[in-house]
């Protein structure tokens, strides 16, 4: 506690000019937490600098969710998570895309989810229309379908409709997509059939398919038996066969067989 109060009289005597250092230290902050007590003595400060006038110091702050020790999440304020959530809708995009981005590698409490739902699918959405960064927009849906969708939802019109704004998706994105989100969206209605895009784009078989393999060997009858053409084209797409891509074709006859319609 005593080397803890050491470090926050220090950083109180920065200069609020100084963005680039104190956003250094506030990162840092739940780095030092060892209990409720050193949590009392933190959370006046961190507060202050999720609420912070500079854009950098409010990415910093939050940013510094990812290292807080579970034991402890329980004993944080209502407060606090309210304040977290806010940063969602920071018009700064270094604010609300450090507030989403950690949310995928230190979950929020199940309790608190409803703070941060709207925010999120309010970012989905707009990052689907503008269209201009769509690794960040995976980052969201990831977020999206993680916490704030039951496995029921993401089975049905909720899953569907991000599955949807996946397949608009190109490239690195694409790949993004199939690479990261195969297992939250096993069950979502369409999303094979992002598989069967990514695995035609000439980024991800640069990279690797078996993502995409895996997604099609796993789908269900009914799922496939919804895009037949799209398993067809893409078999297509492999003439003239060849030994090199026998294993992926016998993956396609394979989905065709299981579909029910080319038995």
């Amino acid at each position: 506690i005593e080397g803890l109060n050491e470090f926050l009289t220090f950083y109180r005597t920065i200069p609020s000019t100084q963005d680039d250092m104190r956003g250094n230290m506030i990162t840092h902050i739940s780095e030092l937490l060892t209990g409720i007590e050193s949590l009392q003595v933190v959370l006046a400060d961190w507060y202050s600098a999720l609420m912070d006038e500079s854009a950098l110091v409010r990415a910093r702050a939050v940013e510094a969710w990812e290292n807080v020790p579970y034991k402890l999440i329980q004993n944080f304020p209502h407060l606090f998570f309210e304040a977290f959530s806010i940063l969602l809708t920071d018009q700064y995009v270094i604010v609300h895309k450090a507030a989403a981005r950690i949310l995928r590698r230190r979950s929020f409490p199940e309790d608190k989810r409803y703070l941060i739902k709207d925010k999120i699918l309010n970012l989905v959405l707009h990052y689907a229309q503008n269209g201009k960064d769509g690794d960040f927009l995976v980052d969201c849906i990831d977020v999206y379908g993680s916490l704030c969708l039951s496995s029921e939802e993401m089975a049905g019109g909720w899953g569907k409709a991000l599955s949807n704004i996946l397949l608009k998706l190109e490239d690195d994105a694409l790949y993004k997509a199939t690479n990261n989100l195969s297992s939250k969206f096993q069950n979502a209605p369409d999303f094979v059939k992002v598989a069967l895009k990514s695995i035609q784009s000439e980024y991800t078989r640069g990279i690797s398919i078996d993502r995409c393999l895996s997604i099609i060997l796993q789908a269900s009858k009914s799922e496939l038996s919804n895009c037949v053409q799209e398993i067809k084209n893409a078999l297509t797409a492999l003439k003239p066969f060849s030994n090199e891509n026998f294993a992926e074709a016998l993956v396609y006859i394979t989905a065709l067989h299981k579909s029910g319609k080319y038995r």
